[in-house]
């Protein structure tokens, strides 16, 4: 697997514990791993139809922050809708433990079907 960064734009300024809210859409670039490098540190909870992306100390999701979405950065900084923030690390925002997305790809036709109506 080819490693790829993304992006992830984090409502309301939840990056630390402690924040105060703003109405300024914040974004950090995290990179992806292998499902097999995410067992690492959550073991067999690890499926295909997710996806897991770390930054460096005090980039990771915080509570506030599950829902954001992932965006895979393509050229002439366009982005692609990769992923949805799932679950954090019970280790808190500082740590660099990865955090974990649903991956979209396996849910395209059923959003397509339900945004259709």
């Amino acid at each position: 697997m080819v490693k790829k960064n993304y992006s992830v734009y984090i409502p309301f300024n939840f990056m630390l514990d402690d924040a105060e809210l703003t109405d300024e859409l914040k974004w950090v670039t995290i990179t992806s791993l292998t499902n097999d490098e995410c067992k690492i540190t959550y073991g067999d909870q690890i499926k295909d139809y997710m996806l897991c992306a770390a930054g460096n100390y005090n980039e990771g999701l915080c509570i506030g922050d599950i829902g954001s979405p992932l965006v895979e950065l393509i050229k002439y900084g366009n982005g692609c809708l990769a992923g949805i923030a799932s679950f954090i690390s019970g280790n808190g925002c500082e740590s660099t433990d990865p955090s974990g997305f649903t991956r979209i790809y396996p849910y395209v036709a059923w959003i397509r079907n339900v945004t259709s109506e």
